[in-house]
């Protein structure tokens, strides 16, 4: 070593290895400031995935009941005089209470939902449901002249479901019905 090194080396104190205290508080707030932006990502993703979860859910309920009321027939196999193009219950049918709809139309009103275990299934079981979900179903019936006619009496009804959640999300499906006579 030379004079020279050995003078400079005494002029300047030599850095120790290591963080100061303010690169060490910088470290810390660009850490935080990554994890807050992390922890709002996967916030917004577990949102999306719960929406998710719940439309699939109610397509799942209002795919069940429109498959329901397909199984029943188009006319009324026991038709009241006057009540040909009445939708909702016949005389001697109970509102809700599906086991006594005997065709598509009877539908028409039928709402339920998960409050206390009410929405069930058409030979009474209850659907399970964990305690905080909360869905609603609801059933229009409306006669049409023509397929894509106005609403009125004729050989077709459509059929809506509507489903809607805790969040007040909606989901709808339609069916179209008709009546159909098969000539001998």
């Amino acid at each position: 070593m030379s004079r020279s090194d050995d003078q400079s080396a005494k002029r300047s104190p030599r850095r120790s290895l290591g963080f100061t205290l303010a690169e060490a508080m910088l470290a810390s707030v660009v850490l935080a400031i990554a994890v807050v932006g992390i922890s709002q990502l996967t916030s917004a993703s577990y949102q999306q995935s719960e929406a998710l979860r719940q439309d699939t859910r109610a397509v799942s309920l209002a795919r069940e009941l429109i498959e329901e009321i397909a199984g029943k027939p188009f006319a009324d196999p026991n038709p009241v005089s006057g009540e040909e193009y009445h939708p909702g219950p016949d005389t001697g049918e109970t509102y809700g209470n599906r086991a006594t709809y005997d065709n598509v139309d009877d539908y028409d009103g039928f709402t339920d939902s998960t409050n206390a275990g009410a929405m069930k299934t058409v030979s009474g079981q209850a659907l399970d449901f964990k305690v905080t979900e909360y869905f609603s179903r609801a059933v229009k019936v409306e006669y049409r002249t023509a397929p894509a006619g106005p609403a009125g009496n004729g050989d077709f009804a459509l059929v809506t479901v509507t489903v809607t959640t805790a969040k007040g999300r909606t989901v709808q499906l339609s069916r179209l019905f008709t009546r159909t006579t098969i000539a001998s």
